[in-house]
């Protein structure tokens, strides 16, 4: 084989390798619930907590109501574009009414230039110009890889300082949500420590943080506070009874950073007995979810 056509297969299989890379199917930042811990440790660590809270229609758009803690209420709004990989934000003013930004753009190659919008956050309104550096496919708490982009400031004064700034593709910002040009800095205005995606952990950073607790599980609102489900022993070297009076579809078993650990498929019994031998010693917490679309949270602690 002449040398000039082992050079062009050896192009071939490197450019279709980093098209592979980056021509992956996106992966939407907005489920159903989203709930994001921002840490800070200014005068000791504290975490606020920001979340999604509902759905909303406005001037016939689909949007999910941002609500959190400090400078966040719920008349911020978002909405996620999934064929073009963008995510905005809109303010409603009651004086001079709805105002949108475009927050992120998960399509965006490398050198490509964004101006970047911190809307109602500790960080200038107008960033400037970012430039995108490099794409780098990282794994998350849930064993997948998501696109990070590493961005940096054209301009660090009208960007208030901030050089660099990084975006995870189905989490956002490092920093808070609503600041895609803050910094993430614990000692400022904060640092993303944990990222839940419908009660299940999505992504952690935990170097400020020991645990990352949800505010949030799946149809908390359904969550029952009956003897409607009875759950025995919590304290087990092996096995869990549960019994319901209604069919039990699933059970799922989180630890207390609200990572997802086992999952059960029941098929609609009233009454079934888990193994829990192989998990390691601890507290855990057991979310059985009945057909009547009711939940029960119990905490179990595992000997050895």
């Amino acid at each position: 084989m002449k040398v000039r056509n082992i050079f062009y297969i050896v192009f071939c299989v490197l450019v279709f390798q980093e098209n592979s890379v980056f021509s992956q199917v996106y992966k939407p930042l907005l489920d159903d619930f989203n709930e994001w811990h921002i840490t800070s440790c200014n005068f000791g660590c504290i975490q606020d907590k920001y979340y999604t809270d509902g759905d909303t229609i406005v001037n016939g758009t689909s949007f999910k109501i941002l609500d959190g803690y400090h400078y966040i209420s719920r008349t911020f709004l978002l909405r996620e574009d999934v064929t073009e990989q963008k995510v905005y934000l809109t303010f409603i003013d009651p004086f001079t009414g709805p105002r949108e930004w475009l927050l992120y753009d998960f399509s965006l190659q490398v050198n490509d230039v964004i101006n970047v919008f911190n809307p109602v956050s500790p960080f200038p309104l107008n960033s400037g110009d970012f430039q995108l550096d490099s794409i780098v496919p990282e794994v998350l708490v849930d064993g997948n890889d998501y696109r990070h982009f590493y961005l940096h400031a054209l301009d660090t004064v009208q960007s208030g300082g901030v050089k660099n700034i990084v975006w995870i593709e189905s989490v956002g910002s490092t920093s808070l949500i609503n600041a895609p040009g803050g910094e993430a800095d614990v000692n400022g205005a904060g640092k993303l420590s944990c990222f839940f995606k419908d009660g299940e952990l999505h992504y952690s950073q935990m170097d400020s943080v020991a645990t990352c607790d949800p505010i949030y599980f799946p149809n908390s609102i359904n969550e029952t506070t009956s003897f409607e489900i009875e759950v025995f022993p919590t304290m087990t070297h092996s096995e869990i009874n549960i019994q319901s009076e209604n069919e039990i579809l699933e059970i799922k078993i989180f630890d207390l950073n609200g990572k997802l650990i086992k999952r059960f498929k029941v098929g609609n019994e009233k009454t079934t007995m888990l193994n829990v031998e192989e998990l390691n010693e601890g507290i855990y917490i057991l979310d059985v979810r009945l057909s009547n679309l009711h939940h029960k949270k119990v905490k179990f602690i595992k000997m050895n």
